[in-house]
């Protein structure tokens, strides 16, 4: 069932459609950071916000523009207000991520050498531009609640991306797998044997835009994040040994967002853009 509006606003402590009726503490606390940026989207629109997506996504922003407005919603949460950005796009809903104002890559104060920013600039130039620089990745809402994971298209860098050993552990193929990992991308494994797998994470999963079959089914999206090479690895149905990566992953990812947006039912096939590792 499609997830509306009112639910969304049912389960949350307040709504804003137009900027000028944004409280001032509202403001006040996003010019601080001491909140998610929702207020530039509201303010300056849809234009602005899309406005790299148009140059380098044409047709991801084409669905994105025909779309309806940004609504803010907002919550009381136990370290502070949470704010989320939602719009209806061909009668589903879309969340739009920015960070606190200042960590977003276009923010004249974004702090080049941030986790975040090193993270988003492992990525091809265009993706990380279209997504990543004004916004902070899309969503489709899995309930009203809006919680922390996203899902379908490009994570928030904040969502945080997922690391290749918790994907397989997810799937409790790490034992397996993980040292295919380690012998395909050098440099993978982290210092500590404690910490996550970080140096190779997952930043687009195509779960939940089609009913799979089984855990293991879906297209994956990584990059290397010690490594600013640009190389996006597709790894289809968590087939790690015949792991590829795609040749034009800027028109890949235009046509299967494209693709999600109009709501196809069918899957996307990633497979006339992928070529062996």
């Amino acid at each position: 069932m499609t997830l509306t509006l009112r639910e969304i606003q049912e389960a949350t402590d307040a709504c804003y459609k137009i900027y000028k009726k944004v409280p001032s503490s509202l403001l006040k606390k996003s010019a601080l950071g001491e909140c998610r940026d929702g207020v530039s989207l509201l303010k300056n629109g849809k234009e602005w916000a899309y406005e790299f997506i148009e140059l380098y996504q044409p047709r991801t922003c084409k669905c994105l523009m025909s779309g309806g407005d940004f609504t803010i919603f907002v919550r009381n949460g136990l370290f502070g207000e949470i704010v989320d950005v939602v719009q209806p796009v061909n009668e589903m809903l879309i969340r739009v991520h920015r960070q606190t104002y200042g960590f977003n890559s276009s923010d004249a104060t974004f702090p080049a050498r941030s986790y975040a920013g090193k993270r988003a600039q492992s990525l091809p130039e265009s993706i990380r531009l279209a997504y990543y620089h004004r916004i902070d990745g899309l969503d489709i809402p899995g309930s009203a609640g809006l919680g922390p994971f996203t899902r379908i298209l490009p994570y928030p860098v904040a969502r945080p991306w997922v690391s290749i050993d918790g994907y397989l552990g997810d799937m409790r193929l790490k034992k397996k797998l993980l040292p295919v990992i380690e012998e395909m991308i050098p440099g993978v494994r982290p210092k500590l044997k404690e910490d996550s797998y970080t140096n190779f994470m997952m930043f687009l999963s195509s779960c939940g835009s089609f009913t799979p079959e089984k855990k293991t089914d879906g297209d994956h999206l990584f990059v290397k994040t010690h490594i600013q090479d640009g190389v996006v690895y597709y790894i289809r149905d968590a087939d790690v040994t015949n792991m590829m990566v795609l040749a034009d992953p800027a028109e890949a990812i235009d046509r299967y967002c494209e693709h999600v947006l109009l709501r196809k039912e069918e899957r996307f096939d990633f497979m006339p853009w992928a070529v062996p590792f």
